[in-house]
């Protein structure tokens, strides 16, 4: 369950979204559940699933059943509850590893391996992303 209040009165949102906050984990407390708050938002969902969980489960399903480890992993978010996937993708694939570029959208204290200031950072940084996978099929396809 969320509740986003990103397009209503700043100063009110955020004093609703904290007794949204309060209210849900009181009436929740009982049940195996968390509360979480975002930019412009207040969600309440299974204490097991997070953005974190289903990163790890994606990477579980693609290398499945004998396939080949992922080339490239890019994982790109703005917002506290995208740590727990930086977080997991990290354990999971290693924090420094070549194939796993995580990125947080602006500057602030993350378990990203990088910061990109803003979006148009993150569009350019796709379309570099392109260009060279681009290159490299172009380089594989004259060597066959």
């Amino acid at each position: 369950m969320a509740w986003n209040f990103a397009d209503s009165d700043p100063e009110f949102g955020v004093m609703q979204a904290k007794e949204v906050q309060f209210a849900l984990q009181h009436v929740l407390s009982a049940f195996p559940v968390v509360v979480r708050t975002g930019k412009g938002y207040v969600e309440a969902c299974l204490k097991d699933v997070n953005k974190g969980v289903m990163a790890e489960r994606f990477v579980d399903l693609c290398q499945g059943g004998g396939a080949r480890p992922l080339d490239f992993v890019l994982c790109i978010g703005d917002d506290s509850t995208d740590e727990l996937m930086f977080g997991h993708l990290h354990q999971k694939l290693g924090k420094h590893a070549r194939q796993l570029l995580t990125s947080t959208v602006g500057r602030k204290p993350s378990e990203a391996n990088s910061y990109l200031n803003d979006h148009g950072e993150v569009l350019e940084l796709l379309a570099e992303e392109v260009r060279s996978s681009l290159a490299r099929a172009a380089c594989g396809t004259r060597q066959r």
